[in-house]
């Protein structure tokens, strides 16, 4: 084959010009794939912020409570609980029953929350026996009127919450049966004050609420 015009072979220039749009297309597949990369790392980024946000915290008879900020099904709070070394709330008395229902007051003040919240009660394992998600033995329930009552009619309810009514009812606190799969918050509970130098101790005699925030 001749040469070109200024002595070129044509055959290499176009050569030459395949090569050029060959990596012109590698740097555009690598730029995305990079591109994709710091995508996910932002997405991971703000999920670990989600999942880390700092939560308020209070305080009784030596332990941490928390009430989540984030709705799960009541499964996947459990298996939160556990990866933040706490566990769903245990309610052993009714000393401790009174301090829930203040989180739950102060939250409905402070953010007009009047839901239901998950705690760690379930009969997932036979139905009608209720036991705590940590092995405590029962020593305390605060059921609502008729329940549980496994009404759904659809799914099987398993879990209880503590129920926060919009009114100042006799309703108060006490606890429903529902099915796992609501997406609710939760109340998380730990077996030692987190940030305890940060507070007072705390006397077992007494419902004291505080909090970090």
């Amino acid at each position: 084959m001749g040469l070109g015009k200024y002595g070129i072979n044509p055959a290499f220039k176009f050569a030459t010009e395949e090569r050029k749009s060959y990596i012109n297309l590698m740097n555009k597949v690598i730029w995305a794939a990079f591109a994709q990369v710091i995508l996910g790392v932002v997405i991971n980024h703000h999920a670990l912020c989600e999942e880390g946000k700092e939560t308020a915290k209070y305080y009784f008879n030596g332990h941490t409570y928390e009430l989540s900020e984030q709705k799960k099904n009541w499964n996947m709070a459990k298996r939160n609980a556990k990866k933040r070394d706490g566990y769903l709330v245990v309610i052993n008395s009714s000393e401790e029953q009174k301090f829930l229902e203040k989180i739950l007051g102060e939250a409905k003040i402070r953010e007009n929350f009047c839901e239901p919240v998950w705690i760690g009660f379930s009969d997932e394992k036979k139905e009608g026996t209720w036991k705590w998600a940590n092995g405590d033995k029962v020593t305390f329930t605060n059921w609502q009127g008729n329940q549980p009552s496994n009404a759904n009619g659809m799914t099987p309810e398993n879990y209880a919450v503590i129920w926060q009514p919009i009114d100042n009812t006799s309703d108060k606190g006490q606890w429903n049966d529902l099915a796992g799969d609501c997406q609710l918050r939760y109340f998380v509970e730990y077996d030692k004050e987190l940030g305890s130098d940060q507070a007072e101790s705390v006397k077992a005699s007494k419902v004291i609420l505080r909090s970090t925030r």
